[in-house]
């Protein structure tokens, strides 16, 4: 994902280093290589749409603990709901949710995950199960319900994903499966249908 940046000219992240092989480099150093070429769109340098510099910035937060969403979101001046994004059902009330107290979504930034590390042998179904439904399915759920709300209109879609999901991380290898899953998709999702 920091690759995207480097590669449109964003800036290096500079304060991202990663050890690999023959010593520190960028994160973008690391990436690029394994990335395959990309061919720019004539769309990516449009603006997604023209803003008022003084019109406000509404925001909604969307997570596990409604309480802390609302907390969160009331001191930016915005909204928040509470879902699982393991459930599909929760995301798509909570999207809409925003979506109507909004008027509209513009961005939207995906960023849940579970990192919790262990041996491969000892994760049970259940850790599993609830580490790729978090990671994993949500991402799909987020990109899915945002897609169908923007619509004609457009918009962005952001998934966080982590360094795990380009290189190894010995230490935690179904956080790598999963954050590798999430790479593969976005990057498989044509501009056009989000």
């Amino acid at each position: 994902m920091m690759a995207e940046f480097h590669r449109l000219g964003l800036g290096e992240p500079i304060a991202v280093a990663a050890e690999h092989g023959d010593g520190f480099h960028t994160l973008a150093d690391i990436i690029d290589p394994m990335l395959p070429p990309r061919t720019p769109q004539p769309e990516e340098d449009a603006p997604l749409a023209e803003k008022d510099d003084d019109a406000p910035i509404r925001v909604a937060i969307v997570g596990r603990d409604h309480g802390k969403c609302v907390a969160a979101a009331e001191a930016l001046g915005g909204v928040g709901f509470g879902a699982d994004v393991r459930d599909a059902s929760q995301v798509a009330t909570a999207f809409e949710a925003a979506h109507g107290a909004l008027g509209a979504l513009d961005v939207v930034v995906l960023s849940a995950g579970i990192a919790r590390g262990g041996k491969v042998g000892e994760v049970t179904d259940e850790v599993y199960r609830e580490r790729v439904a978090t990671n994993v399915d949500g991402v799909f759920y987020g990109v899915r319900t945002a897609a169908r709300l923007m619509g004609e209109r457009g918009g962005a879609v952001v998934a966080i994903a982590s360094l795990g999901g380009v290189v190894p991380i010995p230490t935690d290898p179904i956080y790598s499966l999963t954050k590798s899953a999430v790479v593969g998709f976005v990057r498989s999702v044509p501009r056009t249908s989000v």
